[in-house]
């Protein structure tokens, strides 16, 4: 099976037989068509004996209403709409329409900026679009994200805005209908990676899987998100907690001693889901004078850092090499540039030994930041052998954080 993401050179193969289940790939494909921005398609093919079938094309929508004059040509079949008003997440409203809708009708003629998604019956997603009654000033989606970026930078200097809340209830509302990658806050959320940080560490335990996942809604990939953006996000949230448990009376060592320990419950429960993480988490506590540990369910310590992590990596990636097939198709190109794992095993593995660390160098700075097409690559090596990945990119992250220092 065959998988390109349109408009990038970088395409990737996974051998299949029998019946495919594209559910068994959905993490790689969400991952990708994050890359590649809210209205990306990816285009699969299965390859067989040197015979390829039809494209395929995946996408997160299906079709687009149509304005017309103060309605919107749904199409035949029936819709379900839900809109969120943009200026007060709190105000929602839902309905069924077929054919069309009079949106001034259904939402009303009160000043808002409204955000509609939809579900057609027969002709599947919506392509969500924002409608006002009154005309909104014209920009472009560069524009607005960069506007949404500047806010996100704001936020991190102040934890304690409400804003935090707001946007995080946006986000959630606007999930539970749909793809939250449509809305230009969560794509600005590449462009200031520390906040996507932040929010991680600001999630409630019940939020927490949803937080995770914005990495499948906006380019922006846990793994190689620079580790100075983990150190500013962290010590946002850490800030925040803070400044709560101050204004709650708490005196304001204890205060510190309690978010730094919310902190950490927060960093176990992370890496309860995604061990791969432990590293990048460890590094930003330290450099927030925080002990770099996460504390688990039963309020167990485990620790973050990797001791003696070059002969760690070594063993893990003698125990890839035992149970290496083969590599995705096309899953070769982009090679460590400071740290070498493996020396003695074969030339024909270090692609999938070398995947870890390229994730680590970029998130330790020691190179450019990574471009679709390489991400791609690296996600294919990842989907090829999990195990070996998350178990070494936290030691892979800590050879390259000395490197850089």
């Amino acid at each position: 099976m065959q998988l390109k993401l349109a408009g990038e050179a970088a395409h990737v193969g996974f051998r299949t037989a029998g019946s495919i289940r594209l559910a068994a790939f959905d993490p790689v494909i969400r991952q990708m068509l994050a890359l590649g921005g809210p209205d990306a398609q990816l285009n699969l093919r299965l390859v067989a004996g040197g015979t390829e079938t039809a494209r395929l094309e995946l996408g997160r929508y299906d079709w687009q209403a149509e304005p017309a004059g103060p309605c919107h040509h749904l199409g035949p079949g029936r819709t379900r709409l839900f809109a969120v008003n943009l200026h007060d997440e709190t105000q929602t409203a839902e309905t069924e329409a077929e054919g069309r809708i009079d949106l001034s009708g259904w939402l009303g003629d009160e000043p808002a900026a409204w955000f509609i998604q939809g579900h057609n019956d027969t002709r599947g997603v919506m392509r969500p679009f924002v409608w006002s009654p009154d005309p909104l000033p014209p920009s472009t989606r560069r524009e607005r994200v960069e506007a949404y970026a500047a806010t996100w930078r704001q936020l991190l200097d102040a934890p304690e805005d409400p804003r935090w809340h707001r946007m995080w209830r946006l986000i959630s509302t606007v999930g539970e209908h749909g793809n939250v990658g449509a809305l230009d806050q969560v794509f600005a959320l590449a462009k200031v990676p520390a906040a996507g940080v932040a929010l991680l560490l600001r999630a409630g335990r019940a939020d927490l899987a949803e937080a995770l996942a914005l990495e499948t809604a906006t380019p922006l990939w846990w793994p190689t998100t620079p580790a100075e953006a983990w150190i500013e996000g962290v010590g946002s949230a850490l800030r925040a907690l803070t400044g709560e448990l101050t204004e709650a009376g708490i005196e304001h060592a204890d205060a510190l001693d309690q978010a730094a320990q919310a902190i950490q419950r927060k960093s176990g429960r992370i890496i309860a889901l995604r061990p791969e993480l432990a590293a990048h988490l460890g590094h930003a506590l330290v450099a927030n004078s925080v002990a770099p540990i996460g504390l688990d369910a039963n309020g167990r310590a485990v620790p973050l850092a990797v001791p003696k992590a070059r002969a760690h990596l070594e063993q893990l990636a003698a125990e890839a090499a035992k149970r290496f097939d083969r590599l995705p198709r096309g899953a070769r190109g982009v090679e460590a540039c400071s740290i070498t794992v493996g020396g003695a095993l074969s030339d024909e593995l270090r692609p999938l030994l070398d995947a870890p660390v390229v994730a680590a160098e970029a998130a330790a700075g020691l190179r450019l930041p990574l471009g679709p097409s390489d991400t791609v690559i690296l996600l294919a090596l990842r989907y090829a052998d999990p195990t070996w990945f998350d178990a070494a990119l936290p030691a892979a992250l800590t050879l390259a954080l000395e490197v850089s220092r």
